[in-house]
C-alpha cells in the first residue's frame, strides 16, 4: 500500500494573494487534470475528484482561521482510497454527500 506521501501529488500553503502571484504547483496540477480528465464530484470549493488515465485523484482546499489556504491533492488507486481521503479531511461531510460521492465514483469507473 502507498504512504501518504507517495499518494501526494501537489501541496500548497499560504496566504491568498501570495499563492495567487507564486508558482501554485496545487492548482496547476489540478488545472492540467481538468484539461484531460473529468470532474467525478465535487463540493465546491473544498474538495472534488477528477478522473483521468485510469486513475481518481481527489483534491482538497482548506481554509484556515487566520486565512491562510492548504491544498493537497492526492491520486488514488481505487474509490475505497478516494473515500478514505474524504473522510479524513472532511470529516464534517453530511452523509447525503457521502453517498452521492460513492455512486458517483461508481458511475465513472476511470478506465485506464
Amino acid at each position: 500500500m502507498l504512504t501518504l506521501a507517495d499518494q501526494m501529488v501537489a501541496y500548497c500553503f499560504g496566504r491568498p494573494d501570495i499563492l495567487e502571484r507564486a508558482h501554485n504547483h496545487f492548482e496547476r496540477t489540478i488545472d492540467e487534470l481538468l484539461s484531460e480528465g473529468e470532474v467525478v464530484w465535487a463540493r465546491e470549493p473544498v474538495a472534488g475528484v477528477i478522473a483521468c488515465d485510469g486513475r481518481w485523484y481527489a483534491w482538497f482546499r482548506h481554509v484556515r482561521d487566520n486565512g491562510q489556504v492548504e491544498g493537497k491533492l492526492f491520486a488514488c488507486a481505487d474509490e475505497m482510497q478516494v473515500l478514505a481521503h474524504v473522510m479524513e479531511e472532511i470529516p464534517w461531510l453530511e452523509p447525503e454527500c457521502r453517498i452521492k460521492l460513492l455512486r458517483a465514483l461508481r458511475a465513472a469507473q476511470p478506465s485506464a
